[in-house]
Order: structure tokens, then sequence, then C-alpha cells
């Protein structure tokens, strides 16, 4: 039984090791890869452990990539905050994965 809570405590505790702070930054500029992914870089890093870019990674096949891209354009267009959280690293890059763990929003004005 100890095992079992020391094992349940250790996984409870590492859920949120692997992913960045909430970051409020602006975007400088926005891409898209042939490969069907998109870059958002923005003037802050991300400390996202690995990762040594200010750009971040959505890939191709994410299921909110189209979303993430309006909201960066908007965010873009109006120069308005967005607040970022990733979760992993790509190549350097941060990533948001298709979890509750990442997010991308516009913040308030």
């Amino acid at each position: 039984m100890k095992h079992i809570l020391s094992f349940v405590l250790m996984a409870f505790l590492s859920t949120g090791v692997f992913a960045s702070d909430n970051t409020r930054a602006k975007v400088m500029y926005v891409g898209t890869w042939g490969h069907g992914g998109i870059f958002i870089n923005l003037d802050q890093m991300i400390n996202e452990p690995g990762c040594n870019k200010k750009e971040i990674w959505i890939p191709g096949t994410s299921p909110s990539i189209r979303e993430i891209l309006s909201l960066a354009m908007a965010a873009y267009t109006a120069d308005q905050f967005i607040h970022v959280k990733t979760r992993g690293c790509v190549n350097g890059y941060p990533t948001i994965d298709p979890t509750n763990e990442s997010f991308f929003h516009l913040g308030p004005r």
C-alpha cells in the first residue's frame, strides 16, 4: 500500500513538470511550413524545458491549428497580448499538445 501511495503521489506531483509557465507575450510574426504546421514567433522566451526558440510550433495534425492560427493573427493585427502555455518541445520549439495542459488565448487589454 505504501508503494502505491508513493506512486500516486509522484504521478500527481509530476503532471505539470513538463509544461511551461503561463507566458504573456506579443506575436511578432506567424508563418507556415510546407508540411502543414505553423510557427508563431513571440517577443518572449517560453520556459519550456529543452526548448531554446522564441517560436511556438503547432503540428499540422493539431486539432486546434486553425483556431490557434486565427488567434495569433488577430493578436498580431490588434497588437494584443496573448497568453500561452506549452507542453513539450520539438527540435527546440515549444509546442502546444492536444491536452488541457497547454493553451493559447488572447490576453486582457
